[in-house]
């Protein structure tokens, strides 16, 4: 019996060690998965239009589309919990009146200090660039605000100026963004 009791004292010690070792394992490991689940803020700007913009009998349509698929971007990204965005009325405002006075896609950074005001950690910057009528192209940046950095860089084209064409492109972008998330992705058209 005292045998059996000198093997016992000698496996207590390693039976002890493994046990911290899997529940530190363990601990660090949920850690890590919570982390990755954080959700940056962001704020989205609003869809800018560029390219043909000249077809007054457009511009009606334009403006209502822009507004509106705007709005769902935030939203699907709200809904897909890619990110917390920030579109409280506050946000919102400010990015209309900043938008105002100039392209925010390409205003030199000026959307990264709006972004830092808000407290937002990141942009994301869209807008369409229309060929004609018929062939248009929504692309998507997403910029670190700390450090002005294009994190993601995407574009996709869609045919025709209607609400299926805009709802399908959206759709697609988003999908590209949740696929993406977390992944640092440049070049024209992100996978």
């Amino acid at each position: 019996m005292p045998k059996l009791a000198n093997v016992f004292m000698k496996l207590i010690p390693l039976t002890v060690i493994w046990v911290i070792a899997i529940y530190t394992i363990t601990v660090e490991a949920n850690e890590s998965v919570e982390n990755r689940n954080v959700m940056v803020p962001v704020i989205v700007l609003d869809i800018e239009l560029l390219g043909d913009t000249t077809v007054q009998s457009m511009q009606a349509n334009d403006e209502m589309l822009m507004a509106k698929y705007s709005n769902e971007l935030r939203r699907q990204l709200t809904d897909e919990h890619i990110f917390t965005v920030l579109d409280d009325h506050y946000s919102l405002s400010m990015i209309q009146k900043q938008s105002q006075h100039q392209f925010l896609h390409r205003c030199n950074g000026c959307e990264l200090v709006l972004a830092e005001k808000l407290g937002a950690k990141q942009v994301l910057v869209p807008w369409v660039f229309r060929m004609s009528k018929l062939i248009q192209t929504m692309y998507i940046e997403i910029r670190d605000v700390e450090t002005g950095k294009v994190l993601m860089h995407i574009g996709r084209n869609f045919r025709g100026n209607t609400d299926d064409g805009w709802q399908h492109v959206l759709n697609r972008l988003v999908e590209t963004i949740k696929e993406n998330n977390g992944k640092h992705t440049s070049g024209k058209y992100a996978r």
